[in-house]
């Protein structure tokens, strides 16, 4: 049989945890997930390191849109020749500000040479190994 053409691409899949520890225990789930499902993929995790609370405080705002700029430059670094970025979105805390989460999502994906696709789930697992 034929192979698809992206057999060959590489995969990478970077994870945020909130913070250092959180990072740690999602690359590893992360990379048991990857190999239940035999996907091939190089996997990085980026801590965040962010305040509880960022419905209210203006300085928590802007501490947060300062750490989505830099997975921003983090993913423009990592993917210079990609064809395109997928982006999983955070899920917004319920009392926020709309265009405060669009200038965190702009951040994201500014001036990546890539098209950027943003997505969203539900926060249910709809991947299992038993699929």
């Amino acid at each position: 049989a034929k192979q698809p053409p992206w057999s060959k691409c590489l995969l990478r899949v970077m994870a945020i945890g909130l913070n250092r520890q959180e990072a740690e225990q999602e690359q590893a789930a992360m990379q048991l997930l990857l190999q239940k499902l035999r996907i091939s993929a190089e996997v990085q995790v980026v801590s965040l390191e962010m305040a509880e609370d960022t419905e209210g405080d203006s300085s928590n705002h802007a501490e947060v849109l300062a750490q989505f700029q830099k997975i921003g430059q983090l993913i423009r670094a990592t993917a210079p020749g990609s064809l395109l970025v997928v982006v999983s979105l955070p899920v917004p805390p319920v009392k926020l500000d709309p265009m405060t989460y669009m200038k965190w999502l702009d951040a994201l994906s500014a001036n990546c040479a890539a098209p950027v696709l943003l997505v969203r789930g539900s926060n249910r697992d709809v991947l299992t190994i038993l699929s």
